[in-house]
């Protein structure tokens, strides 16, 4: 099936105010439905690199932006917890009663947490370059530089991180692939970076812009839950669990993804091989959809 772009859903009952989310749908139409949570910052589009694998093994892959991201407006108070009753009622409205999660990078958290509170909902959940807990202070040397910088300037001067973003947003809601690449490129993202100078990162560069096309008020907010406790004790998760990630992945070393395996009583860790933090998700799907049906042929 082509990608469709939709808008709709309206905010669970319990939330404040109602709103929409945009999501796209990638691989067979009439596939097994599996939700694709996308990273940070990047958006729905970020699910066309399931397309072929997922249409040649009959997944229907669902990927909604989350609010304040690309094309779904912001909700206030935005937090991991309040994401599963958002899954619950977008898969209401899909007519899925339950189906595995993948998590991409920032995705990772939103994926468990709905392991945790709608596990009636979520039959397995795969973690790709997950995001790691970063409430304790004594993991930050194992991250990316600048989200060090990032938590410095979020603990001591949160209104010149908020101004900064909103600035960013100006930018990069003008700019294009070419562009984006060659900054990405000064950055140094060793080893991704033959990755990101290749055509190969277009779906990955996409996605990334779209995120701010609302402004930088919801890739900050988004951002700033990956800072502090997550609210959420994944020990408490009862479903399988498999996680993936780079050997080399400069985002976030991959001993932190190990570590928070080891919370998960179900969980199950991948090292890939030579793998960054970008390639992963490219590299690992057929394993990953394996993984996923052995898991539903089990239960």
């Amino acid at each position: 099936m082509d990608s469709v772009d939709h808008q709709s859903g309206t905010r669970p009952a319990e939330a404040s105010t109602s709103s929409f989310l945009a999501w796209t749908e990638y691989g067979a139409a009439d596939g097994r439905p599996v939700i694709f949570l996308h990273g940070w910052p990047s958006s729905r589009l970020m699910g066309r690199v399931w397309e072929e694998t997922a249409r040649r093994r009959g997944w229907r892959v669902l990927t909604p932006d989350r609010p304040g991201i690309g094309r779904s407006p912001s909700w206030p108070n935005w937090s991991f917890n309040e994401w599963p009753a958002v899954l619950e009622r977008f898969l209401d409205e899909r007519g899925i009663s339950q189906c595995p999660v993948i998590g991409l990078s920032g995705g990772g958290p939103y994926a468990l947490a709905s392991a945790v509170h709608r596990p009636s909902r979520v039959s397995a959940v795969a973690v790709i370059s997950g995001a790691p807990p970063l409430d304790d202070p004594a993991d930050h040397a194992l991250i990316l530089k600048e989200f060090r910088i990032l938590a410095a300037i979020e603990r001591s001067a949160a209104p010149l991180m908020r101004w900064g973003f909103l600035c960013v947003a100006q930018v990069l809601r003008r700019a294009d692939v070419p562009w984006m690449r060659r900054l990405l490129m000064t950055f140094g993202y060793s080893p991704d970076e033959a990755f990101l100078a290749s055509q190969a990162s277009t779906i990955t560069l996409t996605a990334g812009l779209e995120a701010w096309r609302g402004g930088g008020t919801g890739v900050l907010n988004e951002g700033r839950l990956y800072l502090h406790a997550w609210g959420f004790r994944p020990e408490e998760i009862a479903l399988p669990v498999a996680f993936w990630h780079g050997s080399r992945d400069p985002f976030f070393h991959p001993s932190l993804a190990e570590k928070l395996a080891r919370r998960i009583p179900e969980a199950v860790f991948h090292l890939v091989p030579g793998e960054g933090h970008f390639t992963p998700v490219y590299v690992v799907q057929e394993a990953v959809f394996d993984w996923l049906e052995q898991a539903a042929a089990s239960s």
